[in-house]
């Protein structure tokens, strides 16, 4: 996030775990965090670019009968 704030844009981020967003909000001042889930986040204007850096999902399939 800090190369795209340096890089002149406003930014901001997510996180389902408030003590990362706590980390990115020290590293990152001028951005924007809230705490959301990434597969059910919302955003309240239109947006130029949406980027993940890191995930880690599990699912379960439906075991077939």
């Amino acid at each position: 996030m800090r190369h795209f704030i340096d890089s002149g844009y406003a930014s901001s981020g997510l996180d389902i775990n408030q003590p990362m967003l706590d980390i990115a909000a020290k590293r990152c001042p001028e951005a924007l965090f809230t705490l959301q889930d990434m597969s059910t986040f919302d955003v309240s204007e239109p947006l130029d670019l949406i980027t993940c850096f890191y995930t880690q999902s599990t699912t379960t399939m439906a075991s077939k009968s």
